[in-house]
């Protein structure tokens, strides 16, 4: 102990930490080993408690697990407990007494080492305690070596002051690893204790969940479920015998409520209408009569006026369409000529660009045939005087070139005068078909508008007709709720307002006679305004066919001016290919020229080397017969 006290007070440091460590342990034993005890012991009173009334079965145990639990720091588990446990009650019984009591959910979630010990115990703090020592242990060690180390004369000779310097280095060691090896020690006896406390307070907390799970039976949910099912299906069998036994009775009842009410009915209908004919057949002839002669009147008048303003319709429609459509055929007349010299202006076109052709080609033709003769006649004449043939080939080629060339250049005018021409009769035929065309679009517009506006003033006309004729028929509606009332104040005198339907039935027939005759008037006016559409549909054939016309005379003038484009086209190609073929025929005229000089150069060349060879040899020959 003297040595252990030694150690503890020879360094501040060492001091410091062996007052940590006392003041942890001291925390310790408080917390953990009194408490734990005490909750120990708590906790095991408790579940004998449990025990002892387990051992008194009864319906309600809940009073005296109140009692158990009354004045201990789990008191509020109880109650939370306590709320989901379910009492079952008496069905039969006035008063509805608990039979027992059932548990809804398991007694652990409420009674457990969470909720009861780690919070009393400060667990999740001790439990790192000896960790906690260890490092203290550690670290007194390395103070105690460091300490030494910095007391040791490392210069020290004598071996007594070597002895000296080694003895408090060890010292300091010494001391270190007594701090060490207490707390360590400390670490270890912690360790052992709270584990012993921790697993006896948990063994006494899981008995007191199961010593309540054992007074209380689990399984009330699905209990219920079963009951529930089988009282479904217990009220759906009775509910279908409840159907068929109402089905049954309201069936029987209604039929024979039925049949009384069909006799009653029949008798009553019979009453009523013996009474209303007997009472009301004069009056009923009487009103008939009455609109009859209406009726009459009324149709015959509607006939007249309806008559009267469709030949005031058609008359209009005669004046107005005459004269328009006698305008509108002779301006398709007139585009029916305009296409025509359109047509004309073509063929001319057509002829003149033919007859160019043939008299460029007769032109070539001809060109070229006294140009072959002109070659043979210098190949005549080619042996006879080769200067003079040179002369006269070159002269004829000259000449064939410029009539080539004039026939070219005249075919090449009459082409263009020819393409200007066609070119200006086309354009003039456009113009005119142009301008016809705008007349006729013109004045097909004022005869649409002219015939819009001679309709509205026929539909209007019919308006004002059908207007009037609503006026009659709402004379007649008047006419049949006059009659309505009169039936009804003589139900109303009868007292029999029932019987009254079929009579007024019979009216209602007449009343719709009178209508059928004002649908025969209205269907007249349906067929006047069927006229006025075929009228309508003929105008429109009419710019039906003009718009054929014009387009037809577009067509014309697109063909006149394709054909422009393919004359022009092969005008460019005929010039093309005569220019190729002039070129051709001169090319080769030079070669065989050149190829004839050539020839004629050489036997020129040889003809006077031999005559000179010649004249050397008679001048030789003359020589020796002079020197002979």
């Amino acid at each position: 102990m003297d040595v252990f006290w030694a150690a503890l007070t020879g360094d501040a440091l060492h001091m410091g930490i062996g007052a940590l460590v006392a003041a942890l342990s001291l925390a310790f034993l408080w917390f953990v080993v009194v408490q734990g005890i005490w909750l120990w012991c708590s906790l095991r009173r408790a579940r004998g408690a449990l025990k002892r009334v387990a051992a008194q079965p009864q319906p309600d145990p809940r009073p005296q697990l109140a009692q158990v639990f009354a004045g201990r720091r789990y008191i509020g588990l109880w109650r939370e407990y306590e709320e989901t446990l379910h009492a079952q009650r008496s069905e039969t019984d006035i008063e509805r007494s608990v039979q027992a009591v059932r548990a809804t959910v398991p007694a652990e979630s409420f009674f457990n080492g969470e909720l009861i010990v780690d919070a009393r115990l400060h667990t999740e703090f001790f439990k790192h305690l000896p960790g906690i020592f260890t490092g203290l242990g550690i670290i007194a060690t390395f103070s105690g070596l460091i300490a030494g180390l910095q007391s040791f004369d490392v210069t020290a000779i004598d071996p007594e002051a070597l002895k000296q310097s080694l003895g408090g280095l060890f010292g300091h060691v010494w001391n270190a690893f007594m701090l060490s090896a207490v707390a360590i020690a400390l670490a270890m006896i912690c360790t052992i204790i709270e584990k012993l406390v921790y697993a006896s307070t948990l063994h006494q907390t899981a008995g007191i969940a199961a010593e309540l799970d054992g007074l209380f039976k689990a399984g009330v949910g699905e209990e219920y479920l079963s009951r529930l099912v089988a009282s479904s299906t217990e009220g759906t069998a009775q509910t279908k015998q409840l159907k068929e036994s109402l089905v049954e009775d309201l069936k029987a009842l209604l039929t024979n409520l039925t049949e009384q009410q069909i006799q009653a009915t029949r008798q009553l209908s019979m009453d009523i209408g013996s009474n209303l004919e007997s009472s009301l057949q004069e009056p009923l002839r009487k009103i008939a009569d009455t609109v009859n002669v209406a009726s009459r009147d009324q149709s015959e008048s509607a006939g007249r006026m309806i008559e009267n303003l469709m030949t005031a319709f058609m008359a209009q429609m005669r004046d107005t369409m005459g004269g328009q459509m006698g305008e509108l055929s002779a301006m398709m007349r007139q585009s029916a000529e305009a296409v025509t010299q359109v047509e004309a202006s073509l063929r001319t076109l057509v002829g003149d660009m033919q007859r160019a052709s043939q008299s460029s080609s007769e032109g070539v033709q001809a060109a070229m045939a006294e140009l072959m003769t002109s070659l043979a006649s210098h190949e005549r004449q080619q042996s006879e005087a080769v200067g003079n043939a040179q002369v006269q080939m070159l002269a004829q080629i000259q000449a064939a070139t410029d009539k080539m060339a004039a026939a070219q250049e005249s075919t090449s005018s009459r082409v263009n005068s020819a393409a200007a021409e066609a070119s200006d009769r086309i354009s003039a035929a456009a113009a005119e078909a142009q301008r016809a065309s705008d007349q006729a679009a013109a004045r097909a517009v004022q005869l649409a508008t002219e015939m819009g506006e001679t309709t509205l003033g026929a539909i209007g006309q019919l308006e004002s007709g059908a207007a009037r004729i609503a006026d009659m028929l709402a004379a007649l509606d008047g006419a049949a709720a006059r009659l309505g009332q009169s039936g009804s104040s003589l139900a109303g005198v009868q007292q029999q307002a029932a019987g009254l339907v079929g009579q007024i039935r019979d009216a209602s027939e007449l009343l719709r006679r009178s209508s059928d005759t004002v649908a025969a008037s209205s269907g007249s006016l349906a067929k006047a305004s069927a006229q006025i559409e075929l009228v309508s549909g003929s105008m429109a054939s009419e710019a039906d066919a003009r718009d054929a016309s014009l387009r037809e005379v577009q067509a014309a003038m697109l063909r006149s001016r394709e054909a422009a484009e393919e004359f022009k086209q092969f005008s460019g190609l005929v010039t093309d290919k005569m220019a190729e073929a002039v070129g051709t025929f001169g090319d080769r005229t030079v070669a065989v020229l050149d190829r004839n000089l050539v020839s004629f150069d050489k036997e020129l060349t040889n003809a006077v080397d031999s005559l000179r060879q010649l004249m050397e040899r008679l001048a030789i020959l003359a020589a020796d017969r002079v020197e002979a």
